[in-house]
């Protein structure tokens, strides 16, 4: 790849354009819809992930060839594993975020005590049903 191509569409490479037109078109038909503007904001984020770690792996070996001592091996393994775990993080961030907003995320619901009702053999069930602390009976089925 050439410099000229590199800065003629940015860092995101040659595909930039046709994602860029594709997502812009599904951004602006999806103002109302919530959930699919959502959806589409995690693909956009999840296709310049994978755009971007293809483009660290194409690099290894221009990179590698660079390197002239075992430190500096060592040196350039750090920095691509580096990248790597920042560009995880920040990928698995704007995607949650995007979920969030599409109503997507794991929503955390409440845990209700349901009420239980007990079966007590002792001197109830010789004298009857005793009445809850609601005033109602308790009923076995």
């Amino acid at each position: 790849m050439t410099a000229n191509s590199t800065s003629q569409f940015g860092s995101a490479g040659p595909f930039f354009a046709p994602m860029h037109a594709y997502f812009g078109n599904l951004d602006s038909m999806s103002q109302s819809m919530s959930p699919l503007k959502g959806i589409a904001r995690s693909q956009l984020e999840l296709m310049g992930f994978f755009s971007r770690r293809t483009q660290a792996y194409m690099e290894i070996p221009s990179r590698m060839q660079q390197c002239r001592t075992p430190q500096d091996l060592l040196n350039e393994q750090a920095r691509f594993w580096q990248t790597a775990f920042e560009q995880y993080a920040e990928t698995s961030r704007r995607m949650m975020e995007a979920w969030s907003h599409a109503g997507l995320g794991a929503q955390q619901q409440p845990v209700r005590a349901t009420a239980r009702d007990y079966i007590n053999f002792g001197s109830e069930a010789v004298s009857g049903a005793k009445p809850l602390a609601n005033g109602h009976d308790r009923k076995a089925a």
